[in-house]
């Protein structure tokens, strides 16, 4: 397909078929993205004003329309109704997904349409979904924030995009009208990253030297396979730039995917309750946490420089969702970014509260420090940690070329010096590392609650 014919498309997308799908739906749902753009240019003491003014407006409505913060605030003895301080919002609980599920319709407004707003799910990774409302308002700023962000990447509306992707809801059944509007408005292919076999890989990268994508986004375990299976099979698939995001994305894979594709790959952070909460600039110095829209705290009880992750939404209104916590790490990075803009950033994410290991002596072991006890391939090629007290391991792994009867041993040695304790490991080889209903893949996994009694030593 000629560039010159892609061109036209795009443009024809972007200022003719998109417009007049937008028209006959009602909603534009870039609307604010040029005022997303210019907030982006904005002076860090410009952007806390902002979001301070939004957060003293999304919380007097909570307090005043839904009945569940209306109860909060009572209980704290504040009048958020004149207004509220950071330090003042830094006293209401965080809002969890159990909380969601257990309140339910007392977390939505008493003044809300229902009937005019959008419905959504969480992923479901690590627990079965929860369901949440969105204003039109808001989701309209979700999108036009994601558009922005985007366009970091080199990416315009209109251009074309292809998803290597493993959410199952995100999937449409076959119509004619789908294919359409896939065709000639959304222009995009979902390809599915659930089994990716020899033969799909083949049909993945035919069809995407076929149409080449300005923007290929994917999960990490996902793309790493692809990249491998390029480089072994010495093809050569031109995309524009590789995104990631939904699973934590190592150096390594990074480096792999450069290799095989040969273009800038970039990493995003966000959720389905939130939208797009942090995008990686040019610099690759960190993700830059889009505070037009949200208000990221990252909330550290101990001493080290990781913390919760919490979200506030700053426009949604039928259902706000205040200081929500994703049960994730992260640092955060405040000092100016070379490439200039004043948004802050998330240095790191450490990975889910889930994915985190808790040792004997209470220290906390992350999930991007837990992946460098293996720091190359040889013995094997891929490995799952997962975490079933406070010193019992099973790890599932596929084997490397160099695996051998001393592996186990090795890998002992690794984790027991990494984690500074004798562990009980079993291990379990498999043939490919089991996924999460998501569709995602966790690399470390905790399944026992450190709260409780220890149930037993292997000291």
């Amino acid at each position: 397909m000629s560039a010159l014919f892609e061109n036209g498309m795009s443009f024809l997308s972007r200022n003719v078929f998109g417009p007049l799908y937008q028209l006959r739906q009602g909603v534009n749902p870039y609307q604010y993205a040029a005022e997303v753009r210019a907030f982006s240019a904005w002076s860090q003491e410009e952007m806390k004003r902002h979001q301070l003014a939004r957060l003293q407006d999304v919380v007097a409505r909570a307090v005043t329309d839904v009945p569940y913060y209306r109860d909060i605030a009572g209980q704290l003895g504040l009048d958020a109704r004149q207004g509220i301080s950071f330090d003042e919002y830094s006293r209401f609980p965080l809002l969890t997904k159990d909380i969601i599920e257990e309140q339910k319709d007392r977390l939505v407004s008493e003044k809300g349409d229902r009937t005019r707003c959008r419905r959504g799910a969480s992923g479901g990774s690590t627990r079965a979904p929860i369901s949440y409302l969105l204003d039109v308002d808001a989701w309209t700023r979700r999108e036009s924030a994601t558009l922005a962000f985007n366009e970091w990447f080199g990416y315009r509306r209109g251009d074309r995009a292809a998803y290597l992707w493993g959410a199952s809801q995100d999937f449409f059944a076959p119509s004619w009208k789908r294919s359409l509007y896939s065709a000639i408005i959304g222009r995009s292919r979902i390809f599915s990253s659930l089994a990716l076999d020899e033969q799909s890989l083949e049909t993945i990268c035919r069809e995407l030297k076929t149409h080449p994508p300005k923007m290929l986004q994917a999960y990490p375990s996902a793309i790493e396979l692809l990249a491998a299976y390029i480089i072994e099979t010495g093809k050569t698939v031109d995309v524009g730039c590789v995104t990631c995001t939904a699973e934590p994305f190592t150096e390594a894979q990074k480096e792999l995917v450069r290799r095989a594709f040969g273009c800038e790959v970039f990493e995003w952070y966000g959720a389905r309750e939130c939208g797009r909460i942090a995008t990686e600039c040019s610099r690759h110095n960190g993700m830059h946490i889009n505070a037009y829209g949200l208000y990221v705290e990252i909330v550290n009880e101990g001493e080290g420089t990781y913390g919760e992750v919490l979200v506030t939404d700053l426009f949604n209104h039928i259902m706000p969702i205040l200081r929500y916590s994703l049960n994730d790490y992260a640092a955060l990075d405040e000092s100016p970014c070379p490439c200039g803009c004043a948004l802050p950033r998330i240095s790191q994410i450490a990975g889910r509260a889930s994915q985190t290991f808790f040792l004997k002596d209470g220290r906390k072991v992350p999930h991007v420090l837990a992946t460098r006890i293996v720091p190359d391939n040889r013995f094997f090629l891929q490995q799952q940690i997962v975490q079933t007290d406070f010193d019992v391991f099973v790890v599932n792994f596929v084997p490397g070329k160099e695996f051998g009867p001393e592996s186990h041993a090795w890998f002992k040695k690794q984790l027991d010096t990494y984690l500074g304790q004798d562990n009980h490991i079993e291990f379990h080889m498999v043939d490919s590392i089991p996924r999460e209903p998501s569709g995602k893949i966790f690399y470390t996994k905790r399944t026992f609650d450190p709260s409780q009694p220890r149930r037993g030593s292997h000291d």
